[in-house]
């Protein structure tokens, strides 16, 4: 279930998610409009809820050592892999990024 603030966390948990995505994290680059969840409420709920968190939302390359380091399970991404003409060598070097942290 996607969620963007503490509350929908709980509500999530409480209907019986297996797991929670919470962002969007940074501005995504194909979603005007969309919620931005600060640092500060991404680790709220990761103190708070006992589900698996995923970010979403504007990861990229650069940006997914920060996600892990604030508790993040896993990743989502989109826009940094099917934008660019290798997505299997973005990917890659995303995993690569992600294990490392």
């Amino acid at each position: 279930m996607r969620v963007s603030s503490l509350g929908e966390a709980f509500a999530a948990q409480e209907k019986g998610a297996d797991y929670i995505m919470v962002g969007s994290m940074f501005a995504p680059v194909h979603s005007e409009g969309a919620r931005i969840v600060s640092f500060d409420e991404f680790r709220r709920i990761r103190d708070k809820v006992s589900l698996p968190i995923y970010a979403f939302g504007g990861i990229k390359y650069d940006n997914a050592q920060m996600v892990k380091r604030l508790g993040a399970d896993g990743i989502a991404l989109m826009g940094d892999v099917i934008a660019v003409p290798d997505a299997r060598s973005a990917l890659e070097s995303i995993m690569a990024v992600w294990s490392r942290s």
